[in-house]
């Protein structure tokens, strides 16, 4: 079945408005999809090897949990603790004081949720990690590009 090709108006007023309200979203670090897991702890550098592990092992336990409460005890353990998000840590701890830990921060299922922190560190090479650090860059350059397109429709 042959389809005709869509044709789009641009209407470059409604371009440069919208642009506008991404550039001021952007530069005053605000998004359109407000996701508990975008708002970092304030002693964690984005795209760091420590913030690739902190989403790996916040994640592998967000299933049947309340995302914001858990995000949220994750930052400011985090905060407090930050070692107790390495992997050298994880595994030192007992599976006992690594499921109270867990349960504190909000895990539904603290036993599974202990041993699947004590196998993050079994992956070969992190590739848990890799792939998040590989996410981050995906999105530090879409929001590159988005930075572009806006200044272009603002000339």
């Amino acid at each position: 079945m042959f389809k005709a090709p869509v044709r789009f108006k641009v209407d470059e007023t409604k371009a440069i408005i919208i642009a506008k309200i991404f550039l001021d979203l952007i530069s005053h670090r605000r998004w359109l999809v407000s996701m508990p897991e975008y708002q970092l702890p304030r002693n964690l550098a984005h795209g760091s090897q420590e913030h690739a592990l902190y989403l790996t092992y916040v994640i592998s336990i967000d299933y049947m949990t309340n995302a914001e409460k858990l995000w949220s005890k994750a930052r400011g353990a985090y905060e407090l603790y930050p070692e107790k998000f390495t992997p050298e840590k994880i595994l030192e701890a007992s599976e006992n004081s690594l499921r109270v830990f867990l349960r504190g921060l909000g895990a539904r299922f603290d036993s599974s949720a202990a041993k699947t922190w004590k196998e993050v560190k079994h992956c070969k090479g992190h590739n848990k990690t890799a792939s998040y650090k590989t996410h981050l860059s995906h999105l530090t350059e879409l929001c590159s590009h988005i930075r572009s397109f806006t200044v272009i429709l603002l000339r």
